[in-house]
């Protein structure tokens, strides 16, 4: 379970809970580069795999069109334990249709913001060369503005289910899937 505040400046701190780690900290801040090119990073602190952490994160998003996503973000911690890189894409199908007038973008079909998508998590040495990976899968649905649905298919075939609840700049997350930091 976590709660999230996002502010106008970028900034953003969300609150999580699970029966893991139990209660941590994120602050993260996030910017538009250039046309279509963002950037953010993220840190916190918790307690993963029986050792306490300080996490980092950097990571790029370019969203060439409206209807694809294509992102990369890198992991590590200062004690530099672990070093991971998410790299990754998204579609929404209905946004393609959109554009193309196909749908009415006020019917249901044409605010659902049906999102597709792939990610890589891969693991490097200290040396940077890669250790092993695993690859995920999703699809989120927005029911009515404010209300997210995603599933996710994790690499040992198992599956979570993400409800997201939003306000504005502020939101409720509840999310089935296992504690990891690193998706």
């Amino acid at each position: 379970l976590s709660l999230t505040q996002r502010f106008e400046s970028g900034f953003s701190i969300e609150h999580q809970y699970n029966e893991i780690d139990k209660y941590q900290w994120i602050m993260g801040y996030g910017t538009k580069i250039n046309n279509n090119l963002y950037s953010g990073f993220k840190y916190h602190k918790n307690e993963y795999n029986g050792s306490k952490h300080h996490n980092y994160a950097i990571g790029q998003l370019y969203r060439p069109f409206n209807f694809l996503s294509i992102g990369n973000t890198l992991f590590t911690d200062k004690e530099d334990t672990y070093k991971y890189q998410r790299i990754g894409f998204s579609i929404k199908p209905f946004s393609i249709m959109k554009d193309k007038k196909i749908i009415n973008k006020s019917d249901f079909e044409g605010y659902s913001n049906l999102t597709i998508g792939f990610d890589r998590l891969i693991s490097y040495n200290d040396d940077w060369k890669e250790d092993n990976h695993q690859n995920y899968f999703f699809i989120n649905f927005n029911l009515v503005p404010g209300f997210n649905l995603g599933i996710n298919k994790f690499p040992d075939n198992t599956y979570s289910i993400n409800l997201a609840l939003n306000f504005g700049n502020e939101g409720v997350q509840y999310s089935s899937y296992p504690s990891n930091p690193f998706y």
